[in-house]
């Protein structure tokens, strides 16, 4: 003859294989946030806060957020010389760097510039 300990036992084990599913649903459904092909930009299913805009079939993302903007081949020109220093050849403008020839008294110089970062360095 089964005690009721027995019993418990079992109704307990049919209980937690009958609610394990849902159990795991309901986990995955606590992610709120999915990362979209729109260059690594979070998507939300709610508006987190002001400014968030409701993209349809990815969800709710901050304008912006992702795009990091890169000074242009004129403005970093623009910073070099606001330093003193004078563009004698643009080596290269495209990518990441940006690679130039200058000079600064008297002394003949190859600079490299991050085009995000705004530094630049000698090569």
């Amino acid at each position: 003859m089964k005690t009721f300990t027995q019993y418990a036992a079992v109704a307990f084990l049919a209980g937690a294989a009958i609610f394990a599913p849902m159990a795991t649903s309901q986990a995955e459904a606590k992610s709120d946030v999915s990362f979209g092909i729109y260059f690594g930009t979070p998507h939300y299913r709610y508006a987190p806060g002001p400014g968030y805009v409701m993209r349809p079939g990815y969800g709710w993302y901050k304008p912006g957020y992702g795009n990091r903007s890169r000074l242009s081949c004129v403005q970093a020109k623009n910073e070099l010389r606001a330093d003193g220093y004078r563009i004698r050849q643009t080596v290269e403008c495209n990518g990441r760097n940006y690679t130039f020839r200058t000079s600064k008294n008297g002394v003949n110089r190859t600079i490299v510039f991050d085009a995000r970062t705004g530094r630049y360095w000698r090569a």
